[in-house]
């Protein structure tokens, strides 16, 4: 599905009906990597309209060069959400999707029914994270991988075998290929929102359910820097996943997808 957004194009899908949860991905992202770890849950969770979003940029998504600023990204998913979604909502972002998310609730309030928050980026500079990490390697499957592929699945990866890189190569790996890089590259340059999102968050005195999920080995964004903004959060469960880096839902599925089941329940 296409949203026109001025001159531009945004990519979406929608699956399912029910209660709008609007589903926000990472930096160079796409939607399929936010599918691949949400469809599983709502296998036995019905009565949701899980609304998926390409990014400006990444993904389907087609965006004049003008917009690679996180104030114009969120302005444009706030304009898509005003003009489709007339009640209230779940909002779920994932690393970048997870700083959008809260700009949405800075921006939306108590509309938003219920939020969660997968490893997001707090700080876009100045992050408070490890410098290194313990993995866990397969190394008889690691000596398999070319160079290339190795390089851009050892990033972040924590816990390394077969069925992680399987689901790190068909998502996060497809996605970064299919981005607009000089997109991404102007982003980065423009990565920290005009104002203080967090603080416009903390005037709100937002007491719906939230779920954070951190990683303990997770050398992108950390945990630290989203457990000093718990106070802001009186309803909100925060938990840090050992075994697990920056992409804690493909190395962790079965405890990623009991957390996001129990938010749910507790939104209900």
């Amino acid at each position: 599905m296409l949203y026109q957004y001025e001159d531009s194009i945004l990519n979406y899908d929608v699956i399912g009906k029910g209660k709008p949860i609007v589903i926000i991905h990472g930096f160079g992202g796409n939607m399929a990597y936010m599918k691949a770890c949400m469809e599983p849950v709502f296998k036995k969770c019905h009565g949701y309209q899980r609304i998926y979003i390409d990014l400006p940029g990444m993904g389907k998504s087609k965006f004049n060069i003008k917009y690679a600023s996180s104030d114009a990204i969120l302005d444009i998913i706030v304009s898509f959400i005003k003009e489709h979604i007339n009640q209230p909502f779940l909002v779920v972002g994932q690393s970048y999707g997870g700083y959008i998310a809260r700009g949405v609730l800075s921006y939306f309030g108590k509309q938003v029914d219920g939020m969660m928050l997968l490893c997001p980026v707090v700080h876009p500079e100045n992050r408070n994270v490890e410098n290194a990490c313990i993995k866990y390697a397969d190394e008889e499957f690691l000596s398999k991988l070319n160079a290339d592929d190795k390089d851009a699945y050892l990033e972040y990866a924590v816990v390394i075998n077969e069925t992680t890189y399987q689901r790190f190569h068909q998502s996060a790996h497809s996605a970064l290929q299919e981005a607009n890089q000089e997109f991404l590259m102007t982003l980065k340059n423009h990565y920290t929102c005009s104002f203080d999102i967090d603080e416009k968050i903390k005037k709100l005195c937002y007491d719906k359910p939230v779920l954070f999920i951190t990683a303990h080995q997770d050398i992108c964004v950390g945990y630290k820097d989203l457990w000093n903004l718990i106070d802001d959060y009186p309803k909100a469960s925060f938990y840090m996943v050992d075994k697990a880096g920056h992409n804690m839902q493909t190395e962790q599925p079965d405890i990623f997808e009991a957390l996001v089941k129990q938010w749910l329940q507790n939104i209900n």
